[in-house]
């Protein structure tokens, strides 16, 4: 590779990424204002001229009442993904169906759950784990592929770190990756989760 073409991608994969970041913001800021439109409570609810003002214009009139008339599928209750991270780095799923290929190993949100508990029994079933919280939640967003809301939560294992395949019906493969591999199988990380890996990781 010549220096020119090293140079050109670098650059071009620095605008991926920050593509990629501006287009998750877009989702989660077009999910938020769907929501305010939306509002049950009339006192709450806000009219488009009232976004407009609050997110400083950045959207014409015309480009935002296309956002609140599109029909995105959000599920009542919240998918719940376990970053489950050791010092073999951090578990992944490879799923059958291919959409995504490759994950974090969770499941939707039981009724009467809290997101933990959900964590706990999906990847005690998904990979013989028996996980734990380390102290907070990663982050909360509007996937912008699928539409459905997401709650990731920062996890250890507390009986180890052989994995098992315990899902065949959604998993063809469970495994640890390091940082790099991780990157690699899912190049569109959500970026708060890319962030506390590199932390957690980085040793």
């Amino acid at each position: 590779m010549t220096d020119h073409e090293e140079l050109l991608w670098r650059r071009a994969a620095t605008l991926r990424a920050a593509q990629r970041r501006a287009d998750e913001a877009a989702a989660e800021l077009a999910a938020a204002a769907r929501a305010a439109y939306n509002d049950d409570n009339p006192q709450s609810r806000m009219r488009p001229s009232a976004i407009l003002r609050s997110i400083g214009h950045i959207w014409s009139r015309t480009w935002l009442d296309k956002i609140l008339k599109e029909e995105v599928r959000v599920d009542d209750r919240p998918v719940v993904v376990a970053i489950i991270t050791s010092d073999r780095g951090v578990l992944v799923g490879k799923r059958n169906d291919g959409t995504p290929p490759w994950t974090f190993p969770g499941g939707e949100l039981g009724r009467g759950e809290s997101p933990i508990t959900t964590a706990v029994r999906e990847i005690r079933e998904e990979t013989g784990l028996a996980i734990e919280p380390v102290g907070y939640e990663i982050g909360r967003r509007v996937h912008p592929g699928t539409g459905r809301s997401m709650i990731y939560l920062a996890c250890t294992s507390a009986n180890g770190v052989d994995a098992v395949l315990g899902d065949r019906d959604e998993l063809a493969e469970v495994r640890w990756a390091t940082l790099a591999e991780a990157e690699a199988l899912m190049p569109d990380m959500y970026e708060p989760v890319h962030d506390y890996l590199r932390r957690e990781l980085a040793a």
